[in-house]
């Protein structure tokens, strides 16, 4: 199945046998549109990001769900590719365990630059923190968290 999508110009990397990630940043379509598309035709995506959707494949699907996954996607559009994330840097401001340990408050994500982290958002996919605790959030962080749809994060609550 997965050569099958590769051949239809989709990029399909090799992950866990019963996980299947498309990458969608080539097809230029976001990963929320195109679980809208598999939405379409009766298939729910496990989650989806503006660069990814991921799938669930299970010895109780029958190859015709398979199939209804060909039909909604098809041959992989050659639109234009959607800009990378720049690469996002966080300084260490205090040791994870007195971050974790410190009082925290739940702030709207625009809010947390120059704050510190207390506990990690972990968007899905790519489920790999942004910073971790005692990192102080930088634009770039922001900017990350931003693309994945992070709304709030969990900061060391202002003495």
């Amino acid at each position: 199945f997965r050569l099958r999508l590769q051949g239809l110009g989709w990029h399909v990397p090799e992950t866990d046998p019963l996980r299947l990630t498309l990458h969608t940043a080539r097809s230029g379509l976001s990963g929320k549109e195109i679980a809208g598309l598999l939405r379409q035709h009766q298939v729910e995506c496990e989650c989806s990001s503006r660069d990814e959707v991921v799938l669930m494949v299970t010895p109780e699907n029958h190859p015709r769900d398979l199939e209804r996954v060909i039909q909604a996607l098809g041959k992989a559009p050659d639109g234009p590719a959607l800009p990378a994330l720049p690469g996002a840097s966080c300084i260490q401001a205090m040791t994870p365990r007195e971050a974790l340990f410190s009082p925290q408050e739940t702030i709207p994500t625009f809010q947390a630059l120059g704050r510190i982290c207390g506990a990690p958002t972990v968007a899905c996919p790519p489920a790999i923190p942004v910073a971790i605790s005692g990192e102080r959030f930088g634009p770039e962080a922001l900017a990350v968290l931003a693309h994945y749809d992070v709304e709030a994060v969990d900061v060391v609550a202002n003495p």
